[in-house]
């Protein structure tokens, strides 16, 4: 039998003094540390992350949001976190997947909009955790800076997004290059080429007569509605109006650049 000797609690303090002259920030998320929670099938195959798991996500992100409210991270920066979670008496969570929520807490995010502590947690170098069962419930997080341990470096797509990727072009701009192919397939003959063609004159006209002197954009639905056709097809004259760039998508709204039919 192999017997190890324990590790003192001075050594945690030890390391905790020594990474505090490096901190960016630090903040507490109050309340019994959760851990991330199993996806599960919803109605139609859906996989759905329970409420439980997304309610702890977002007390982690405003906890965060409360003690370092103008952080913007650094796409290419690479981070070092500190934990430590304090849990209830007779917890049973484990570590692996209480970090994984606070991991997923803190990325960056268009579904929900979600500024994080980072772009995303590839960007994380160095890691110490802890976990204490018993006391006041809470968790403790620092953030220091650390050098590239390697991580790919971003790249700039045409439309402005970073991505991290072998690929030419970011994820939104391949599918929508997807999309307007699977289009115009549909549309070889003459007609439905004609169709698409009106479709994009009627949706360009109705978005510039709603945005003339506002800043607001109209729907999916309202785009549908005013073109008579259902929502996917609205989606599909959109995208092909953003694949042509006469339209840019920026978070919800949708941003005109240029007249339809005029060349960049």
């Amino acid at each position: 039998m192999i017997t190890a000797t324990p590790v003192p609690d001075g050594v945690w303090l030890a390391l905790h003094r020594a990474i505090e002259p490096y901190l960016i920030g630090k903040f507490v998320v109050p309340g019994n540390p959760t851990p991330k929670g199993r996806p599960r099938l919803g109605r139609g195959g859906t996989v759905r992350t329970p409420q439980a798991t997304k309610d702890a996500e977002k007390l982690v992100n405003d906890a965060f949001h409360r003690a370092m409210p103008h952080w913007q991270p650094e796409p290419d920066g690479t981070y070092g976190v500190m934990i430590q979670f304090n849990t209830e008496g007779g917890s049973t969570a484990d570590l692996d997947n209480l970090t994984k929520l606070v991991w997923d807490a803190l990325n960056t995010t268009d579904k929900p909009p979600r500024q994080g502590l980072w772009q995303d947690d590839i960007q994380v170098g160095y890691a110490f955790l802890r976990l204490v069962r018993g006391g006041d419930p809470d968790t403790h997080v620092m953030l220091f800076g650390a050098y590239n341990n390697g991580t790919p470096m971003t790249k700039v797509c045409d439309c402005g997004t970073r991505y991290r990727s072998q690929e030419k072009m970011c994820l939104p701009c391949r599918k929508r290059r997807r999309t307007v192919a699977a289009l115009l397939r549909d549309a070889d003959d003459e007609q439905a080429a004609a169709e698409l063609a009106r479709l994009k004159r009627a949706a360009f006209s109705y978005l510039t007569a709603c945005m003339i002197g506002t800043d607001r954009s109209p729907t999916t639905a309202q785009i549908a509605e005013h073109l008579a056709v259902t929502e996917n097809r609205a989606r599909t004259v959109i995208t092909a109006l953003i694949e042509d760039g006469c339209v840019a998508r920026t978070g919800r709204k949708l941003k005109i650049l240029k007249p339809l039919g005029v060349a960049a």
